[in-house]
């Protein structure tokens, strides 16, 4: 399997804001090497009849809408604060019956002077 791949692609609601911004860029990439490709393809087969432009002006405009959702004014409010989902931890009281709560967040399972 290559390191694109993944065995299972998430929606692209469930990607971080990390996973979209390079979802974007690889789309940008693509669009501009894509570009290249019908313009040459255009210059090369159809003298005087100048197509290239449409698939580029319809694919642009959905380029251009992933930048402005991620980067510009169409972003979400809290996009830029947004951090990877973490799993909830597992209730202490639950894990440790029989100590109290304050217990469990301030004792340490090691010793100061142990750490580096």
């Amino acid at each position: 399997m290559s390191r694109r791949q993944t065995p299972k692609t998430r929606p692209y609601e469930e990607k971080s804001l990390v996973e979209k911004q390079q979802d974007f860029k690889r789309h940008l990439r693509t669009y501009v090497v894509m570009s290249l490709f019908f313009f040459v393809l255009n210059a090369t087969t159809a003298f005087g009849a100048w197509w290239f432009y449409w698939p580029m002006l319809g694919w642009g405009i959905g380029v251009i809408l992933q930048g402005l959702s991620l980067y510009g004014p169409l972003r979400d409010a809290d996009s830029t604060h947004q951090q990877e989902q973490l799993e909830p931890l597992p209730d202490l009281e639950d894990r440790y019956p029989g100590m109290e709560l304050k217990e469990l967040q301030t004792n340490k399972p090691y010793r100061e002077e142990d750490l580096v």
